[in-house]
């Protein structure tokens, strides 16, 4: 008998009613197969009863049901969840009662059991028909390490917990060397030593750790790219590093695990685990891409042309993807821009930027423009007048691609070397120049100055050997020339009615006298001829 609240007390905490709704699907639907069925099991605590001691009696309720026959034995047994301790057992059988499928049995405390909190560990069941039911109740109880049970409490041995952590016990405890009162909280992360020294005298020692802090890891953040190795460091717990490299396919590379301080230096995709003994996990993915993106420049018109070049692009990263593409001009191009135009020869210069911050430049070399018409002079005696072919000097030059052709007003095209051109007859001639690039310089020039038509003969009136003139009528502007023999006795020009009058000596009779005429042009007439008559 307890003779007071001070008596010496054997602890054995149990659990307070323990009710485990067992799912229906944990076993097979044929009944047949599995006719054994556990409903609930509970634990019934003496009257008033919080702690049991030697002398206490406590029952355990079970409801079963077997759909073929009879239940013939039932037992359960209960541990004590602490290592040093472990093979320390409680069994106890049940009988059937008066309720159908109602199970009890009782257990009388004879001997010392250690102080903490019993759990059910294992039950055997077998029926008439020799069906069996025997499994660990930790199979469908949740039992982990880090959940305290419900009630009177003792705390694992090596506990970690990832909340706040209230032990009760009866006693008196120490927490780290302080004094502690059962049923405080501790809130604050840390490892601790709980003592507990039971109303016997007795001291349990009872190491553990509440840390509610998932890990934390340095050097890397999540979602970022990087273009260097990185440090991987992180705080606590065990880290599990896992990658895909970087490749034409995605490849799967798994590390492993790795301690804090590793230094990650491949190019690949990374995923670092970190889990603290509470089973708190930080995870960080971040990606490592140290490769610079390809950029390939070609010009698409490498001949002379008096048009925009255009330059294909084609810029490329295979791993992390193009953040961008800047132009010569210093501007940004969209990324998926496959050509850019050059207007004027120089040297261009391109870059391309990946997500990582890798970075490349180019440049391109463009040479082959040129949009300047070619220089042309056509030179010659156009102004004054002939009676010959004119022959015009053509002059001509270009700085950039040069001269290709010269057009000629015959419609053919001459060799750049051409240097002149034969003129027959007055009229509107054209010429261009066209360069290698097709720019072209056009010129016009009109002829006038070619006159091959020769004058009329002139006419002379009579001339006797009293005269002192010769007169007569000739082409209007042309030169009338006066000769007797080779001698030359006089010219003039014949006015706007063609009339000339050339003044000579008295000549003698039956003197032979030459009337010719010239034109601008230098055309000569017929001669006329008069003979000299005598004066009557």
């Amino acid at each position: 008998m307890i003779k007071n609240t001070h008596q010496i007390k054997i602890v054995v905490f149990l659990f307070l009613f323990i009710s485990l709704c067992i799912p229906s699907n944990i076993f097979a639907e044929d009944a047949n197969a599995y006719p054994i069925k556990i409903q609930k099991i509970e634990v019934i605590l003496p009257k008033d009863k919080q702690v049991l001691e030697k002398g206490d009696t406590f029952t355990v309720r079970a409801k079963i049901t077997d759909s073929v026959a009879t239940i013939t034995s039932c037992n359960v047994s209960f541990y004590l969840d602490i290592p040093e301790y472990w093979g320390n057992l409680i069994f106890v059988d049940l009988q059937e009662t008066n309720d159908p499928d109602i199970y009890e049995g009782t257990y009388t405390l004879k001997e010392d059991k250690p102080y903490g909190m019993w759990k059910l560990h294992y039950i055997s069941i077998y029926d008439s028909a020799y069906n069996s039911h025997d499994s660990s109740l930790i199979e469908w109880v949740d039992l982990k390490r880090n959940s305290l049970p419900i009630g009177f409490n003792f705390i694992d041995y090596d506990g970690v917990y990832d909340h706040n952590v209230t032990p009760v016990f009866i006693g008196e405890g120490k927490l780290d060397g302080k004094r502690f009162t059962s049923g405080t909280t501790i809130d604050r992360d840390g490892n601790y030593q709980l003592v507990i020294t039971n109303p016997l005298g007795k001291e349990v020692t009872v190491p553990f750790l509440v840390d509610k802090t998932p890990p934390i890891i340095s050097g890397v953040k999540e979602g970022m790219i990087y273009n260097q190795p990185v440090t991987l460091t992180y705080n606590e717990g065990l880290g599990y590093l896992q990658t895909q490299r970087f490749n034409y396919k995605w490849s799967s590379h798994g590390y492993g695990y790795m301690q804090t301080g590793y230094e990650a230096t491949e190019n690949a995709k990374y995923s670092l685990v970190v889990t603290n003994k509470t089973g708190a996990q930080t995870i960080v993915s971040f990606t490592i891409d140290m490769i610079i993106p390809s950029l390939n420049l070609t010009s698409q018109n490498t001949n002379w042309t008096n048009k925009d070049v255009k330059v294909s692009i084609e810029a490329v990263d295979k791993e992390t993807g193009l953040a961008e593409l800047i132009g010569p001009d210093g501007k940004k191009i969209p990324t998926n821009q496959k050509t850019y135009e050059i207007k004027k020869n120089g040297v261009y210069t391109f870059s391309a930027k990946d997500i990582a911050g890798n970075k490349i430049e180019k440049y391109i070399r463009i040479k082959n423009i040129d949009k300047t018409a070619p220089i042309m002079t056509i030179d010659g005696s156009t102004l004054m007048p002939t009676n010959k072919d004119l022959t015009l000097f053509i002059y001509t030059k270009d700085k950039e691609s040069g001269i290709k052709y010269i057009h000629l007003p015959n419609g053919k095209k001459g060799e750049a070397s051409l240097k002149s051109y034969k003129i027959t007859k007055n009229g509107t001639y054209t010429f261009a120049a066209e360069d290698s690039a097709g720019n072209k310089t056009t010129q016009k020039i009109k002829i006038t100055n070619i006159d091959k038509e020769v004058p009329k003969q002139p006419k002379v009136n009579k001339v006797t050997t009293n005269s002192i003139i010769v007169s007569g009528y000739a082409e209007k502007g042309t030169t009338v020339f006066l000769y007797k023999g080779s001698k030359r006795l006089g010219s003039m020009v014949a006015d706007a009615k063609g009339y000339y009058i050339i003044k000579i000596p008295k000549q003698k009779k039956n003197t032979v006298l030459t009337v010719f005429t010239k034109d601008n042009a230098n055309n000569k007439s017929k001669s006329a001829k008069v003979k000299v008559q005598p004066f009557k």
